[in-house]
């Protein structure tokens, strides 16, 4: 196993007992482009060639190409004087290339502090975090801590905070310039959250156009109510230039319910893509403070177990998905399912308020639901079952639109059709709709079922009896009124006033219970 280069190590290299590790050093004239090797040759292709100027590593087809199995071309021209340094693993002999340790890590491990009413200018500075030379070119500052809020939501309902990475800390009692989050009241954002308080990723480039930046999306859990007071939290921010130049920010958030309980996630943003090209990254600066605060007695903020990290940004996109949080999200546009997805799972509980519900997010509004056909159909439906694995044998009922029709139906398969039952309070069965007719409650019979008892009397509500009851003006109060009917017959018959009561008797009980029927079919809308 040979180390290539004193010093921190860049790169091992482990070969067969016939090969060996071959150094060759050039000094360049102006403009020379072609290199000829004079010490090896090498299999062009293999990774067996590696280039540094003034000890910088080359890349392949970027800075260099591998002209010949001795020789090599520079994509740029060189200056004159300028030490090229060249490693060859000649021909096939290389076994293994890996790579190993990188330059070391920056950073440092901050006191624990507070930030409240009494806070210099409402600002906890850092002017240095120790990069170690990451902070020029491609690399990531990290900083992680534990955060608890005492009253600072509740007292300060407008306020938020901020923690400004990469901050141009020359400047920050007038700008601030960097990269980072803020939480708290974000509603009043260019793009704001309605969930309050939250985290947000932010941007800063105060002097410059809007002068900073949040992004909605990436907001904290909405099954979550945003952040409380009282909770601990754990957070990670991530500040990143990469390769290629482009600037990330990244947060990840933690509950903890109780001070040795599990860490809980809350959300994790993914690495988001900053537009900021105005703050100047080089910058070394943490600043954590507040702005908006409606008193500045009764509240804090703690802040402990800081840790502020730098190192590489490993490569052009650390991470290229923003994450969808398992404890809650918005989404933007039709949720459409592919291949064979098509179930929504959610857990519900016996008590009401922990079913399935949907709710109109705007403030006293009412909330609707509306399933539709697609295309020429016409039909669609809300369909209920019995069964957990419908697939041969179940009772369902359905409501919905078939045409012009508006349908409420029950069917089944492997079962018998399901009653259709109407309660009116918990298990208070008012109605029951059935194969035979509607039972209704205190009923003996199912209204719409066939009778026997008038099977040999016909001619119900005939002709004759039609005309009477349409045409006749009479007043059936007075056949209801005792003496009326006697009266009247002994009036035109002749009878004897004995006679006439003893008819009345008889008569007068039958219009009596007719003339009720009637009118309370009629009070129920029956006739």
């Amino acid at each position: 196993m040979t180390t290539v280069f004193g010093g921190t190590p860049i790169l091992q290299t482990a070969m067969n007992a016939a090969g060996s590790l071959v150094p060759e050093q050039f000094t360049a004239t102006a403009g020379q482009t072609v290199f000829t090797l004079t010490k090896f040759i090498y299999t062009v292709g293999s990774n067996s060639l590696i280039v540094f100027i003034n000890g910088v590593k080359k890349v392949l087809t970027t800075h260099f190409t591998e002209t010949s199995n001795a020789s090599f071309t520079l994509v740029t021209p060189a200056v004159g004087g300028e030490i090229v340094d060249v490693i060859g693993f000649p021909l096939s002999t290389v076994t293994q290339v890996a790579p190993i340790l990188s330059a070391p890590l920056g950073g440092t491990t901050l006191a624990d502090f507070v930030l409240d009413g009494t806070t210099p200018t409402a600002k906890k500075i850092f002017t240095d975090t120790v990069p170690a030379g990451w902070g020029v070119g491609a690399g990531r500052q990290t900083v992680s801590f534990d955060l608890t809020s005492n009253s600072f939501f509740a007292l300060n309902p407008n306020a938020h905070a901020a923690i400004v990475l990469r901050c141009d800390t020359d400047v920050i009692a007038t700008a601030v310039k960097g990269q980072g989050m803020l939480f708290g009241n974000a509603t009043g954002f260019a793009y704001p959250s309605d969930l309050n308080p939250t985290p947000m990723v932010e941007t800063w480039f105060n002097g410059t156009g809007a002068g900073n930046y949040t992004w909605p999306n990436t907001d904290a859990a909405r099954s979550k109510s945003g952040m409380l007071d009282g909770v601990s939290y754990r957070i990670v921010i991530d500040a990143t230039k990469t390769n290629d130049g482009a600037r990330y920010i990244r947060y990840r958030m933690w509950s903890r319910p109780t001070p040795t309980g599990v860490f809980v996630p809350e959300v994790d943003t993914g690495d988001v893509l900053d537009h900021n090209v105005w703050a100047d990254l080089t910058k070394t600066g943490l600043v954590f403070g507040y702005v908006f605060e409606s008193t500045l007695v009764g509240w804090s903020l703690a802040f402990s177990n800081v840790k502020v990290t730098w190192g590489p940004a490993e490569s052009s996109v650390p991470d290229q998905t923003i994450k969808l949080s398992r404890f809650g999200a918005e989404l933007e546009g039709d949720l459409r399912f592919i291949g064979n997805g098509r179930k929504v799972k959610v857990i519900s509980d016996g008590a009401v308020a922990s079913w399935t519900m949907t709710q109109n997010k705007n403030a006293n509004q009412a909330t609707s639901w509306i399933t539709q056909p697609n295309g020429s159909s016409t039909t669609s439906n809300v369909l209920c079952l019995n069964s957990s694995t419908p697939g041969t044998s179940y009772r369902a009922a359905t409501y919905g639109m078939s045409g012009t029709t508006a349908l409420l139906e029950t069917f089944h398969s492997g079962q018998a059709d399901p009653q259709l039952g109407v309660n009116i309070g918990a298990a208070n069965r008012v109605a029951t709709f059935k194969t035979t007719g509607i039972n209704v409650l205190g009923g003996s019979k199912d209204v719409g079922q066939t009778l026997a008892f008038n099977a040999g009397t016909i001619n119900w509500g005939g002709a004759n009896s039609s005309n009477f009851c349409l045409t006749s003006a009479q007043n059936m109060e007075n056949y209801c009124t005792q003496y009326y009917i006697r009266d009247f017959l002994y009036a035109v018959t002749g009878f004897t006033l004995t006679q006439c009561d003893a008819i009345e008797i008889a008569l007068r009980p039958l219009y009596s219970l007719f003339s009720y029927v009637v009118k309370d079919l009629q009070n129920k809308k029956v006739i």
